[in-house]
């Protein structure tokens, strides 16, 4: 119950959880849901460092085989390596961050099927990417199925509640100067999901530099599909709030995304949906920003020290991805069994 208290402050107040002889009981229920948030979130946690331990351990061969394959396509290609690419151990895991780590997991949790076609994770770091105002930090993950880039920066939201907060507390600098001190919450964005089956090939130079480009297939324009979008006029309340519109009340407003109908402050958010047809900021639900790709599928150039072992990780998958290639890791074997099954 003590280590309990530590990660949740209503457990510290006097009389809000009592210990029996076989169970606790706990005096409110939102102590109880927060109690089972901190247990979702502290499993999840566990179980991706198991997952990272055991992957590590089951693929360690195939990690040192693709060092060596990369060696040898470097001396084929004439390609100049550097110390990061041949001389250090593969770990495709290189995000340390915890907080980070499982809002990563949140993000992939959006695009899962089901329990069966559960997508896992491969690979992942922090790198530079390419952007039209240069050099930019990114998230980069990969699945067995897809390729996500993202941006892990201080929530808006939050930031925005920490102005106002500041703002009110006026001329009292010690507490102006509290809410400057108190860290901004980060949120992961997600920029793109690109499919594997949507990755043509890998360019490198041939100096020793650090740069990699991702070809992608490119993204034909589509006419936004509106056929499965909410009636206006059969909808009273929002969908969110369940506020009842009136003429001289609350208006209506479409989320893009989702094709429901809400109030103005559900959907105060505006972003770029390529995948729906959309390629100029519409609304959307609050809870669609982060989730969904907001840039168009198109060649990438990252640059990392990690480029080797990021080629060779790609076009492994890429490779299985599109139903080629006969050499499978013992992870891509056992799941091939257990799917057979």
């Amino acid at each position: 119950l003590d280590c309990a208290a530590y990660q949740v402050k209503a457990l510290q107040q006097a009389g809000e959880a009592q210990l029996g002889r076989t169970k606790v009981f706990i005096k409110t229920p939102e102590t109880f849901f927060e109690l089972q948030e901190m247990r979702k979130r502290m499993v999840s946690q566990q179980a991706m460092k198991i997952q990272k331990v055991w992957r590590r351990f089951a693929n360690r061969k195939d990690l040192v085989d693709m060092r060596n394959e990369m060696s040898d396509l470097w001396n084929e290609q004439g390609k100049e390596a550097t110390p990061a690419d041949l001389l250090r151990p593969y770990h495709a895991f290189y995000i340390q961050d915890e907080d980070l780590i499982e809002a990563l997991g949140t993000m992939l949790e959006w695009y899962q099927i089901s329990e069966i076609k559960k997508e896992r994770l491969e690979y992942h770091e922090v790198l530079d990417k390419l952007t039209p105002k240069g050099w930019q930090k990114h998230v980069l993950a990969i699945t067995n199925q897809a390729m996500y880039t993202a941006i892990w920066i201080p929530d808006p939201k939050d930031v925005a509640e920490k102005a106002a907060k500041k703002k009110k507390a006026g001329k009292r600098k010690s507490k102006a100067a509290a809410f400057k001190d108190e860290p901004p919450k980060m949120k992961l964005i997600l920029k793109r999901r690109t499919k594997l089956k949507n990755i043509e090939g890998l360019m490198l130079s041939h100096e020793a530099d650090d740069l990699v480009c991702i070809l992608q297939k490119p993204q034909e324009k589509i006419k936004p599909n509106k056929d499965k979008w909410t009636d206006k006029k059969k909808v009273k309340r929002c969908m969110d709030t369940q506020e009842p519109f009136s003429f001289f009340g609350k208006s209506k407003h479409r989320c893009h995304h989702t094709g429901g109908v809400y109030i103005a402050e559900s959907v105060a958010n505006k972003i770029p949906l390529p995948d729906k047809g959309f390629y100029t900021p519409v609304e959307v639900h609050h809870s669609v920003p982060g989730t969904v790709s907001t840039e168009m599928r198109e060649d990438i150039v990252f640059r990392t020290e990690k480029k080797a072992e990021l080629c060779a990780v790609l076009r492994n998958l890429v490779t299985l991805a599109k139903g080629g290639g006969s050499k499978l890791n013992k992870l891509d074997r056992e799941a091939a069994r257990a799917e057979a099954a």
